[in-house]
């Protein structure tokens, strides 16, 4: 049998606890996993040949006798008849056997030509690993922040006099008082990055450093002004009427671009060089069709993940909020610096470092 009849077949994929197998679509139709056709039976013809025969047989015999006048041997008609057809039962057996066992090495042969042509097209048996990508890692737990620090002293004193009216709006009902943000904490965030380890955090720098003659040849012709205005809130996971951060947004105009050139710029370098990867960034917008992506640019305002109450983390009426002071205006600033810190002390948690008014700060590179 020509192998080279199997040669032409169709392929699916098939992916089974991380490993992609690559096999054939068979046609359990095709000759070749058919069992030859076993030889008939005899057929009544047959029967009525052999018993004639078997009765012409023992004519000659009783012929020969009566000749003789004497026989020349006994022979019982019903015990021969019976013998003939026991005989004539074990050769059918035998054929059948034989037969069966014919079909079932055809049967294997043709098998063992099938897997071989299989094998010159494609390594069927041969399982195609399938190589780990930055979608397969599992997300870590962020550990840094990469942000604007606001350095304008008078947005700064705009900022902590609008905490002071939201507290006042809300009377005491909601608020309590650790939870609003420190001043020499507000930041815009950028990225927040999962930098578990010493060589972690010494990559992610060395990434920045290098970005900053790019940065700062892109912003060289460019007003970087972002003007603050508006407020917005993020609620509680799960309870849409409670809020977890009150936060004071961007104004979007030709400056808020640019802010979004720039990140854009610095996440993509990030994801090139393995700092992050793109399963890391749930809270970031791509858009295909313009090949960027987009950031919710905010600064925390009341953040109640910096105090529990009574043991647990508990929410605030944030819509009447927002509802109130939806247009408010905080004035303007020009970023200078980009910095990269631990999120503990950029978010307000690290006493020690609000106690002197400054940021332990990884890593800062000027951009203006």
């Amino acid at each position: 049998m020509d192998p080279l009849r199997f040669a032409k077949f169709e392929f699916e994929e098939t992916e089974v606890d991380g490993v992609v197998y690559r096999l054939p679509v068979i046609d359990l139709k095709k000759e070749v996993f058919q069992a030859p056709k076993r030889k008939q039976k005899n057929n009544k013809e047959d029967d009525v040949s052999r018993y004639k025969f078997a009765q012409q047989f023992y004519r000659n015999v009783e012929d020969e006798e009566e000749q003789n006048c004497q026989p020349s041997y006994q022979v019982n008609v019903g015990d021969g008849m019976e013998e003939i057809v026991d005989a004539a039962n074990d050769l059918e057996e035998q054929v059948d056997f034989e037969a069966d066992k014919l079909a079932s090495n055809d049967k294997e042969d043709q098998s063992s030509l099938y897997k071989e042509a299989l094998k010159k097209e494609s390594p069927v048996f041969v399982p195609k690993i399938k190589k780990e990508t930055q979608f397969d890692t599992e997300a870590r737990q962020f550990t840094h922040c990469l942000y604007l620090p606001v350095t304008s002293k008078q947005l700064s004193k705009k900022l902590v006099d609008f905490q002071y009216k939201v507290e006042s709006f809300d009377g005491g009902k909601s608020l309590y008082d650790q939870w609003f943000v420190e001043e020499s904490t507000f930041h815009f965030t950028l990225l927040l990055l999962p930098l578990t380890n010493k060589e972690a955090v010494s990559k992610a720098a060395e990434v920045i450093q290098a970005l900053q003659p790019e940065l700062e040849k892109f912003l060289a012709d460019k007003d970087f002004v972002l003007t603050v205005r508006g407020v917005g809130h993020f609620t509680m996971p799960g309870q849409a009427d409670e809020s977890s951060v009150l936060y004071a947004e961007i104004a979007e105009n030709k400056h808020y671009d640019t802010l979004v050139d720039l990140t854009d710029m610095i996440i993509k370098r990030m994801l090139l060089e393995n700092v992050i990867y793109e399963n890391e960034l749930g809270f970031i917008e791509y858009d295909e069709q313009l090949d960027k992506y987009f950031v919710k640019f905010h600064l925390s305002l009341i953040n109640t993940s910096l105090f529990k109450i009574e043991g647990e983390y508990i929410g605030f009426q944030g819509k009447p909020i927002v509802e109130k002071f939806k247009n408010e205006n905080f004035g303007t600033f020009k970023p200078k610096t980009i910095s990269l810190s631990r999120r503990k002390a950029v978010d307000g948690a690290h006493a020690s470092s609000l106690a002197r008014g400054t940021i332990p700060t990884d890593v800062e590179i000027t951009i203006q």
